[in-house]
C-alpha cells in the first residue's frame, strides 16, 4: 500500500509539474508583446484651408488640402460663394469645378477631382458687375464657404457623395 501511496504522489506531482510549465508557457505566449520604433500619427480625415485674394470687387478663391502626405486623406470638396445683396456676381472657372443648383444669390460648385494632401484647387474668381450708382462699398463682401470631405470610394470604385451634396459629379480617380 505504501508503494502504491509513493507512486500515486509521484504522479501526482509530475502531473502538477507538466500543468504547472504549460500555463507558465501559455500565459508568456499570450501575454508578449513588443514595442515598435519609428511610430507616426495617422489622422483619416483631410485638413483644408480657402487661399483668398481680394482686389476691388473681385475676388479668387482656391482651396487647398493642408493635410501631409501619408498622415491625413485625400478630400472632396465644395464652395458656396455669396454676392452682396442686390448685385450681380459674375463667375469664372475652369472645367475642374461643376456647378450646382442652391437658392437664388448663393453660388455652389463641386470641385471635380480629389485633392490630396498638400494639393491645392483651381481658382474660382467671383467678380461684382453693374454696381448700382452711390452704393455703399464700406461693407462690400463676397463672402466664400468651402466644405470638404474625406474621400470615399464605393464598391464601383466611384467617389460616393457625402451626406447633404445633392448633385455630386461621377469622380473616378
Amino acid at each position: 500500500m505504501r508503494r502504491l501511496n509513493i507512486r500515486s504522489g509521484i504522479a501526482l506531482i509530475a502531473m502538477i509539474t507538466v500543468i504547472a510549465c504549460s500555463t507558465v508557457a501559455a500565459y508568456a505566449y499570450f501575454t508578449d508583446y513588443d514595442h515598435l520604433l519609428g511610430a507616426a500619427k495617422l489622422s483619416l480625415s483631410g485638413e483644408t484651408e480657402i487661399e483668398e485674394e481680394v482686389t476691388d470687387t473681385e475676388k479668387t478663391v482656391s482651396v487647398k488640402n493642408t493635410g501631409e502626405e501619408g498622415k491625413n486623406a485625400s478630400v472632396v470638396v465644395k464652395l458656396l460663394i455669396y454676392g452682396p445683396d442686390g448685385m450681380k456676381v459674375t463667375l469664372s472657372y475652369s472645367s475642374d469645378w461643376t456647378a450646382f443648383n442652391t437658392e437664388k444669390g448663393v453660388y455652389g460648385y463641386y470641385y471635380n477631382h480629389v485633392l490630396a494632401p498638400g494639393e491645392s484647387t483651381s481658382k474660382v474668381v467671383a467678380s461684382v458687375a453693374d454696381i448700382p450708382a452711390g452704393a455703399d462699398m464700406t461693407d462690400f463682401q463676397i463672402i466664400v464657404l468651402q466644405e470638404s470631405s474625406t474621400a470615399v470610394y464605393d464598391e464601383d470604385g466611384k467617389i460616393a457623395a457625402p451626406d447633404g451634396w445633392d448633385g455630386f459629379p461621377e469622380i473616378r480617380e
